[in-house]
């Protein structure tokens, strides 16, 4: 065993002296600019069909959050201005409705105030016409009377005043429609 160390040592050693201070290490030039190469190549590769197309896909996918961001504080703000705006014309709706009732009520109350004062206008009226009816047949249903009377009267004169001349019969008949003119 101590042989094969002794060995191992000796490669080692001998590879130092052909290889330098890398060689001391264990790395061969060859093989590390080969590997250095290759590992350009694949970072190229990447950097060129991954790295690039995918910042770019990011950049643009942030873009597109920003902006749906602001599309959605615009459309935030928007939905705020138009529940604003309903509640404005809401209001302005209730107090035209509400003007519109007053209004109609007002025009409610001057209507029934005219038809009220129509239909006092139209009974003083009719009671008017009925009181002149009335004193119309009270003067006919008098003169009537009157009249009935009258010859009731001459008609009783000239039987209780046989002996009287006519113009004294005369006299007593316009006394006595007097007397009941006055009654």
């Amino acid at each position: 065993m101590i042989a094969e160390t002794t060995n191992i040592v000796g490669e080692a050693t001998q590879a130092a002296a052909s290889g330098g201070a890398l060689g001391s290490l264990g790395i061969n030039l060859k093989l590390f600019i080969a590997q250095l190469v290759n590992f350009g190549i694949v970072v190229l590769v990447l950097w060129k069909w991954v790295f690039t197309p995918l910042t770019q896909a990011m950049q643009k996918r942030t873009e597109e959050i920003e902006i749906g961001l602001e599309k959605s504080l615009q459309a935030n703000k928007k939905l705020e201005e138009a529940v604003t705006e309903k509640e404005k014309a809401l209001k302005s709706a209730r107090a035209e409705t509400h003007a519109m009732i007053d209004e109609a009520e007002k025009s409610a109350d001057l209507v029934r105030q005219d038809k009220l004062n129509q239909t006092k206008k139209e009974i003083e009226k009719v009671t008017e016409e009925a009181r002149t009816k009335l004193n119309t047949e009270r003067q006919n249903t008098l003169q009537a009377l009157q009249h009935d009377v009258a010859e009731m009267v001459s008609l009783a004169v000239s039987r209780v005043a046989v002996g009287l001349d006519e113009k004294t019969q005369r006299n007593l008949v316009d006394k006595a429609i007097k007397e009941l003119e006055q009654a």
